[in-house]
């Protein structure tokens, strides 16, 4: 029986939902070496969600290298469970903010910058470049004045680029309409 708006709760979402909370990298790893024995146990979960992975790695690894390296090994992994077990496997990553330099002109005795040369401030993944650009579709939820939008920065289907604006209402999800940037 599928199940109407009305009957679908959040007590009846979260008993179908199961929760691990690592700690840390060395949990995380764990899991996802795991991963298809829990999913060959539990044939009914369809998706998987890692919220964050930057938590686990941004702290405890002070070899970048070998963080590069685990983070890359853990995409490929789970890219390759989602294919063979034909589930959806999401996985978040902190953004932070990242300040352009202020030119050397800008700084005076006043601590606040030039109102021409003021720095601008970019959104970047808070593991870096390198692991933005590992997955197969990268999203970023994002409000546009009151309304909450998705842009899909990278996906196999995509020529460029596209903001679609969605609205959460009683009855699910639902698409407003698709703009191209």
């Amino acid at each position: 029986e599928k199940p109407t708006t009305t009957s679908l709760t959040t007590e009846k979402i979260m008993k179908g939902t199961h929760i691990l909370k690592p700690i840390g990298n060395t949990e995380l790893i764990a899991i996802v070496h795991s991963l298809p024995k829990i999913l060959d146990d539990n044939r009914s979960i369809k998706l998987v969600i890692i919220d964050s992975i930057a938590f686990a790695f941004q702290h405890g690894i002070s070899n970048m290298a070998l963080r590069t390296r685990l983070l890359s090994w853990m995409t490929q992994t789970l890219s390759k469970i989602a294919y063979e077990k034909s589930i959806a496997i999401v996985i978040t990553n902190h953004v932070t903010v990242r300040f352009d330099p202020i030119s050397a002109s800008a700084v005076s005795s006043s601590t606040k910058p030039k109102e021409s040369e003021e720095s601008t401030a970019h959104i970047v993944p808070a593991l870096g470049e390198s692991f933005g650009h590992c997955s197969s579709i990268r999203m970023r939820f994002l409000w546009s004045g009151r309304s909450r939008c998705v842009l899909i920065e990278k996906s196999l289907d995509l020529i460029q680029p596209s903001i679609v604006p969605f609205a959460i209402e009683s009855s699910g999800i639902r698409s407003v309409s698709i703009i191209q940037i």
